[in-house]
């Protein structure tokens, strides 16, 4: 398993997982998630120094098996 930061590209698999009730049903965000929506919320968040997202891949070549956030200097 490989954990780096979200990059653009995984995108489309978030938003996929998003709009999948079995992960929407327990998360509060109104759905459906739009890409366009998405997009500016990534471009928003590259500019925020109190959170990094993570993209978690299998280090295979696989692509994508967890996303996850992490807010920085929380107490």
């Amino acid at each position: 398993m490989i954990i780096r930061k979200l990059r653009i590209e995984d995108l489309a698999t978030r938003v996929e997982w998003m709009n999948n009730p079995a992960i929407y049903k327990s998360m509060h965000f109104d759905v459906p998630v739009r890409m366009d929506k998405t997009l500016e919320w990534f471009e928003r968040n590259q500019q925020r120094e109190d959170r990094v997202d993570f993209a978690f891949t299998d280090g295979l070549g696989g692509g994508n098996i967890g996303f996850w956030r992490y807010y920085l200097n929380q107490p």
